[in-house]
């Protein structure tokens, strides 16, 4: 029923943690492709240390990174179900039943996510748009699935002849957005995966960090832009998609958010591509990114937050509570 696909790239260190947590999930009927890209460590060792016939083992002989090592995975899957996995981090036991669950129950749904926690050198919870109208509003803005975490039909993949694209900064996010085209989108509202956070991950390497966020900004522009065939201008972009740091960084201020938030909805009911209802929830996560890189414009931005039609208040009444402590700590700026 299930094909588990796990990249490996020397991994070593924490391979064994992330194989067990498959092979012991409460439902036995997957297969775990894990496919070793290139490794020059023990990670090949420790793979075929396994006794288990659920194990089908693909080595590339040079490295050609995770999109091919995964669309070579998927060439080889049986499973009418694709889940994938990392080889450093820990599935729930009941991951796969949980998803497995969701998916046949509800056959609208084509890919199923999950919430999840960081452990190691940083720790957090991740969580994401929940239901298929909120998340496909959230695409527009960055990326609305922990990719490990995801469970997705075989049979959308294949009847739309999708995979990832291999040139692609952010693979998974590129192909969550075709994705969307054609099927209902689903977050389970439960953490279904430990994601490890170590040295050498996204939050501790700037540079990295830094082509990642341009080419998400480019790749949420794109989405947008074919959604309302429209040509955003680089300061519409910056409004648009830039972080909290880059829009204070960029003198942006609340009136010219809220200009653009507004101008968003215009298009949208112009040319209805999202829920004015979903829109709207994922527009308060953005309302709060820009009130708080205002913030130095002391109680004028909590007044212009909570006084909005964007602040998404009964939702996530916490924003307010965290915009008046970043307001305290800037205070003195």
């Amino acid at each position: 029923m299930i094909s588990v696909i796990m990249p490996v790239y020397n991994g070593e260190r924490y391979l064994r943690d992330a194989i067990d947590s498959i092979l012991r999930q409460t439902y036995p009927y997957f297969e775990l492709i894990i496919i070793d890209d290139g490794s020059t460590d023990g990670s090949a060792e420790i793979i075929h240390s396994y006794n288990d016939n659920r194990i089908v083992y693909l080595k590339n002989e040079n490295n050609c990174g995770i999109a091919g090592s995964l669309n070579k995975a998927l060439h080889c899957a049986k499973g009418e179900y694709i889940a994938r996995m990392d080889c450093d981090d820990i599935a729930h036991p009941r991951r796969l039943e949980i998803q497995l669950k969701i998916m046949q129950r509800n056959p609208k749904i084509g890919m199923c996510g999950s919430w999840v926690r960081y452990f190691g050198e940083s720790t957090g919870l991740m969580t994401f748009p929940v239901k298929s109208d909120n998340i496909k509003a959230f695409l527009i803005f960055r990326n609305a699935f922990a990719h490990p975490s995801v469970m997705i039909r075989k049979s959308v993949l294949c009847n739309h002849q999708l995979a990832y694209d291999q040139t692609a900064l952010l693979e998974d996010y590129d192909l969550w957005i075709r994705v969307s085209q054609y099927t209902e989108l689903y977050n389970t509202p439960r953490v279904l995966l430990q994601y490890r956070v170590v040295n050498t991950s996204l939050m501790h390497d700037p540079l990295k960090k830094a082509r990642l966020d341009e080419a998400l900004s480019v790749l949420a522009k794109k989405t947008l832009e074919g959604c309302f065939n429209i040509t955003l201008t680089p300061r519409q972009q910056i409004l648009h998609t830039a972080d909290i740091k880059t829009l204070r960084k960029e003198g942006v201020t609340i009136d010219e958010g809220y200009a653009w938030l507004s101008y968003l909805v215009r298009l949208n009911r112009k040319n209805p591509r999202f829920s004015h209802r979903a829109l709207m929830g994922v527009m308060s996560y953005r309302w709060y990114e820009i009130c708080a890189a205002s913030s130095t414009s002391g109680v004028y931005s909590v007044f212009r937050y909570f006084f909005s039609r964007f602040n998404g208040f009964l939702r996530r009444p916490w924003h307010l509570i965290k915009l008046m402590v970043v307001l305290r700590s800037r205070k003195g700026e």
